[in-house]
């Protein structure tokens, strides 16, 4: 696809007519064996399922498509996963395990990203089922799908246009910019439109859309400030292990902990504490890792 041809009304249409995204391999590799023991249950892979953001959205697309008869009103995996069913979702977990190995990733994807990628959106998902709870949200289950999935915008991008992706990480490297902000200056839209299109295609709820849509920009809706939070606190955990790795980002802890105390007025606690409750909680990501050569690009 040429300039002229990669607008966003031409991305968009592309989107709309995806079928599919190839999940995050060390996951799938993990399901192996739960599905050859007949005994494993449902809430088993549930727990699985959780830990990949593509893995999430392809759940859930078959859970709010026509065929279950509740389309838009699906936003946790739990639920998903019952409408479902044990039987068929096991033969769809198969079937994606079995042709992710067959399909080519453009040899531009820098895996290290897809990695960076993945932690990231686990984190932040930890981080919002957190600030759910801390803030009395009724769902803590939809507001960690929420923060999982926030960015699927960059899965799509990094998965379907590689290139256009590479060209927003070198300028926004080049002029010390946000990425969100180079996406805007090289594309002229960005990340969370391109994952709220997607999720509009397939047949998200409302709630779910608006967080990955407004994410960057929390409005009153109590799930997009708990988002926005999530997304920022995942973010602080790079800075704090790899600072040279969100050179751009630099969110000030005082910040963090404005926002915060939206959630937790007049609690004590500071970032370190946070930060710490996270990553314990984010302790089975490292399991997922442990058997590839990938682990020695955690966040």
């Amino acid at each position: 696809m040429n300039q002229e041809e990669f607008t966003a009304g031409n991305i968009k249409s592309k989107i709309t007519g995806l079928e599919k995204l190839a999940t995050f391999e060390p996951v799938t590799c993990h399901f192996t064996s739960y599905l050859e023991n007949r005994e494993t249950s449902l809430s088993e892979l549930s727990r699985w399922i959780v830990l990949d953001p593509v893995l999430t959205c392809r759940i859930l697309k078959l859970a709010n498509s026509p065929s279950y008869g509740f389309t838009g009103q699906v936003s946790t995996v739990n639920l998903a996963s019952v409408i479902i069913g044990l039987k068929a979702l096991r033969e769809l977990i198969w079937s994606i395990s079995v042709m992710d190995q067959f399909t080519d990733q453009p040899k531009l994807i820098d895996q290290s990203e897809v990695v960076n990628l993945w932690l990231h959106s686990n984190y932040s998902a930890i981080a919002a089922r957190y600030l759910a709870e801390l803030a009395g949200y009724p769902a803590a289950g939809e507001a960690y799908v929420a923060g999982l999935l926030h960015d699927i915008g960059y899965q799509v991008l990094l998965q379907q246009f590689p290139e256009k992706y590479s060209q927003v990480q070198e300028w926004s490297l080049l002029k010390n910019i946000p990425f969100r902000m180079a996406e805007n200056q090289v594309l002229g839209f960005r990340h969370d439109e391109v994952g709220a299109w997607l999720g509009e295609a397939w047949g998200f709820p409302p709630i779910i859309l608006e967080a990955i849509r407004y994410h960057h920009a929390p409005g009153s809706g109590l799930l997009v400030k708990i988002v926005g939070l999530a997304d920022l606190l995942a973010h602080s955990l790079r800075e704090k292990n790899r600072p040279e790795a969100e050179h751009w980002m630099n969110v000030p802890e005082t910040e963090i902990m404005s926002r915060m105390k939206e959630f937790i007025p007049g609690n004590g606690h500071d970032l370190d504490y946070y930060q710490d409750h996270i990553l314990g909680e984010g302790e089975k990501l490292n399991e997922v890792l442990q058997d590839t050569t990938l682990l020695s690009i955690n966040a």
